[in-house]
């Protein structure tokens, strides 16, 4: 017998949609930005988290490759995520994201380096 509990609350009932101003897939995606895009819109836990790619966007597997890294930074994995060449849509984890324990994030800028030290993946 399933028992759930009635005080169990997930609040996937508002939606924050999070642009990505300019979105180049061959640039720095600025997690700082999102987290404070997130704050802005008081998104908190279990809220649906959308991202949109705008249409200038011409190379899908670098922008794929970024959803995908957005997710990983932000997303909940015990619940559905969907990744495409126009965005993502998910599960909000917290509003901070998880950091990389290696000490390359590829194309998300998540710690204080220089602009130097980024180069596009291929």
């Amino acid at each position: 017998m399933l028992m759930l509990s009635p005080f169990a609350n997930a609040d996937m009932d508002n939606i924050c949609n999070i642009p990505l101003r300019s979105y180049d897939p061959l640039q720095k995606v600025d997690v700082r930005y999102i987290e404070e895009q997130i704050k802005e819109l008081e998104c908190e836990r279990n809220n649906i988290l959308e991202f949109d790619v705008n249409e200038l966007s011409s190379s899908k597997d670098m922008v794929l490759r970024n959803m995908q890294k957005l997710s990983n930074l932000f997303c909940r994995f015990d619940r559905n995520r969907l990744i495409t060449d126009k965005g993502l849509s998910c599960v909000l984890y917290q509003e901070k994201a998880r950091r990389y324990k290696d000490e390359w994030s590829g194309l998300l800028d998540t710690r204080k380096r220089s602009t130097s030290d980024y180069s596009p993946d291929f």
